[in-house]
Order: C-alpha cells, then structure tokens, then sequence
C-alpha cells in the first residue's frame, strides 16, 4: 500500500504542475486508491470496536437491542441498516467509506477543485486518521457539504445544510462545536454587526497567552470540568488531556496560516471574472469558517482531541477552497508554492495528531492489513 500511494503522490504532483487541465480521468485513479486504501482496511486501532459494534446490531433481538449497540444513535441505525440488507461488516465498511468518499469526489468536482490537489493534501493528512475514526470522518463529510449547500445562497439549499449537521449530532456529539457557525457566519456578513466576532477572533488570536492563565489554575479547572462532565453526557471525553505548549504553538500556527491562505484566496478569487459566484461564497464561508474555529483556540490547551479534531474536521474545506486557488494561478511558481505549503502544513499537523504521537503504529498497520493483501 505505501508503493501504492508513493507513486500515485508523484503522478498527482506531476498532474496538478504540468497537465492540470488534462487527463482528467486520473482523477478516478486516485480515488479508487483512496477507495482501496481507506475502503478495504482489515486493521487500525478502532476497527475492532466499530465491528464489535456492527456484531451486537446483528446479534440484537430487539429493536431496544439494537439501539444498546452504541450511544450514537444515528451511527447504530446505519449499522442497522447494513444489517438489514444482510451485509457483513465488511462490506459495511467499504460501502461507509465509498459513499463518504464519492461525496467528496462530487463536490471537488462542482467546485472545480483539481483533485489531484484535493489528493496529494488529504493524503498527507487526514487520511489515515479517517481511517481510524469513521464517526468523525462521517462529520468532516457533513461540515463539507453543508457549506457546500450554504455556499448556494438559496433557502432551500441552506435548510438541507443546516438540517444535515442537526441530523449528524445522532452520529457524532462533536458536531454540537460547529452548529453555532451558522449564527457566527450570519453575523460576520453585515459589516454593522462584524465588530462583535472581532472579539472572540482576538481572544483566539491570543490563545498561547491565555493558555499560560490556564495552566495556573489547572486543578481548578479539571474540578470543574470534570463536574460538567458529570452532568454532560460524554463531557468527559474532551477534557483531562492537557496540551502541551509546543503542540499548541504548532496547531496555533497551521490554522492562522490556512486561514491567511484563504484570505489571500478570497481576495485574489473576488477578482476575476472566470470565478463562479458559487466558488467565490464557498472559499469565503470557508475563511470564515477558519476565523469560527480561530474562535475556539483558547479552548485548545484543555484537551488534545479537542485540539486537533476540530481543526481537522475543517482541512476539506481548506484544500477545496486553496485547490480553487491553485487552479486560477496563472504563474507556475505560486502555483507550485501554494500546493507545497499545503501539503507541508498538512503534514506538519499530521505530526502532532498522528506520526510522532503514540499513535504513530497505526499508520504502519493500515499500510499493511488491508484485505486486498
């Protein structure tokens, strides 16, 4: 599998610097070794929970029984789902993960992202962690296409985005962090009432300094959050691991620099005509969207998953709106510049969430269980 995704990151790279707007039907290489990789994994670190989960939805008599299976209703009820058509967890599996997949694939193409940028960036990084956690691959999905349905500016699309993320709440809490959005875009839109983000951007802004309030008073604020996690269902989950001030620095400096990538993106894109409306409101939501989690930083020093899921479920819209970016470049050198610095931010943050953790084993093993092998 790694010979497999090194020589498809060198034919993507030759791809999107010399023939971007040529063979177009690479693009269904990569992801059908997206499809493989991702698809056909026969191990990681959850793969056994999440089979062990599809076993009791089988094995339940009831449909109380079923609903036991998992505190994620929405989730259970898609093993549920499998189930019933008589499907085994692999094919669950499979089917999970192509359909997140080819999502992704249609709306980089309506987008007009090149998905050979799409690729040689999520590869880097967050692939393999996807693998890993399906539930929070499934919300990375949602969040990309409720902005890609917010992004048509018509009532009808931006029900459907909104109710997408209310119904994804039932597959995973964690999308509870970006509900609010909707309200913080809304805001940030009139220019009268654009001053009030200026606040908690600011805050944000200053997080590492905030952060050094919170490890003085540490104890004090495990005592309380640990009463709210009491009293909130799974509360207990995000809070406890205290980041260290290096991961911090490091996290702080990929999501202030993605969203100055977007702003430059946003500005550039604004001028020229060859741009869609549709493209022009989606890298703009999705600037927006980077300046909304700039807004959570200070919360980052509580919990490393907090810390590292929430900018990870946004890197979607980073490559898509940057891969827009790319593809009006008229100066092969920026354009080069541009995809390396995504690929290299990727991968910088792939370093604190995955490859120097101690989590770093699962990528070994992904590459080598897989049921193709």
């Amino acid at each position: 599998m790694a010979i497999l995704l090194v020589v498809t990151a060198m034919l993507a790279l030759i791809h999107c610097c010399y023939l971007s707007d040529k063979f177009e039907k690479l693009d269904y290489v990569y992801l059908l070794v997206l499809l493989i990789v991702m698809g056909f994994n026969s191990d990681n670190a959850d793969y056994a929970a999440y089979e062990r989960i599809y076993q009791k939805v089988i094995m339940a008599t009831s449909w109380d029984g079923v609903m036991q299976a998992h505190v994620d209703k929405g989730y259970v009820f898609l093993n549920w789902m499998s189930a019933f058509i008589g499907l085994d967890y692999r094919c669950f599996h499979f089917g999970l993960f192509a359909l997140l997949l080819v999502s992704i694939f249609i709306i980089a193409k309506k987008m007009g992202t090149p998905i050979c940028v799409l690729y040689l960036a999520y590869m880097m990084y967050p692939m393999f962690m996807d693998i890993i956690q399906i539930r929070n691959f499934i919300i990375s999905v949602v969040v990309l296409f409720s902005v890609y349905c917010y992004s048509h500016d018509d009532i009808r699309w931006y029900t459907i985005g909104v109710m997408s993320l209310m119904i994804s709440v039932t597959i995973h809490p964690f999308v509870l962090m970006f509900i609010p959005f909707v309200v913080f875009y809304k805001v940030y839109q009139y220019s009268r009432f654009r001053r009030i983000t200026y606040v908690p951007i600011g805050l944000g802004l200053l997080s590492i300094a905030i952060k050094m309030i919170i490890d003085s008073y540490w104890n004090e604020v495990t005592a309380i959050l640990t009463m709210l996690a009491d009293w909130a269902s799974r509360g207990h989950s995000y809070v406890g691991h205290q980041v260290l001030t290096s991961r911090q620095i490091k996290i702080y400096l990929v999501v202030v620099i993605f969203t100055w990538l977007l702003y430059k993106a946003k500005t550039y894109l604004s001028t020229l005509e060859c741009v869609t409306e549709l493209q022009k409101r989606f890298v703009d939501i999705s600037f927006v969207a980077y300046l909304y989690l700039i807004c959570w930083m200070p919360l980052f020093a509580l919990d490393i998953t907090l810390a590292t899921r929430m900018p990870r479920d946004l890197f979607l819209l980073a490559y898509m709106s940057l891969g827009i970016y790319v593809s009006k470049c008229t100066f092969q050198k920026k354009k080069m510049g541009i995809l390396l610095g995504m690929m290299f931010l990727a991968f910088f943050f792939g370093l604190v969430d995955l490859y120097i953790s101690t989590d770093r084993f699962n990528v070994d093993v992904i590459l080598t269980h897989n049921w193709l092998l």
